[in-house]
């Protein structure tokens, strides 16, 4: 039995035994207004103080984001993540690539993830597992 799964950009089409168990997601629909939800869980989460209240415009901010091979919609979150924190300089700020293991993301794949308005104005840093100076307590 031939199956197609959500893999990459195209899918991936694979073969399993025809006596296989086939595990499907549950759809659900996506949220009316993305960026609304968004400012709101930011500005009021559940257990503790807004994300503009805790982050002084002094602070120096990390923000981490996963590398390209995580579905995750980094050109749709981020913004609305920034705009919350715009009382901090973008020179007290630091985008950085989890990598992980993975190799590093060319400059495209950081555009393409980011878009192009955070990647070319924000310093953007990407992981590095194997240089053991850099992973520090």
């Amino acid at each position: 039995m031939r199956v197609e799964l959500a893999y990459g950009r195209e899918g991936l089409v694979v073969e399993v035994p025809e006596d296989a168990t086939i595990v499907l997601p549950r759809q659900v629909p996506g949220l009316l207004d993305e960026e609304a939800a968004i400012r709101e869980a930011l500005r009021q989460p559940i257990g503790c103080s807004s994300l503009r209240s805790m982050v002084r415009s002094d602070d120096q901010v990390v923000i981490v984001f996963s590398d390209i091979t995580r579905p995750m919609p980094n050109e749709r979150v981020l913004p609305v993540l920034l705009r919350e924190l715009e009382h901090v300089p973008r020179q007290n700020m630091l985008l950085l690539n989890a990598l992980g293991t993975h190799r590093r993301n060319t400059p495209e794949e950081l555009t393409a993830m980011l878009g192009p308005g955070i990647a070319h104005n924000y310093t953007v840093g990407q992981h590095d597992a194997w240089n053991e100076s850099d992973l520090v307590d």
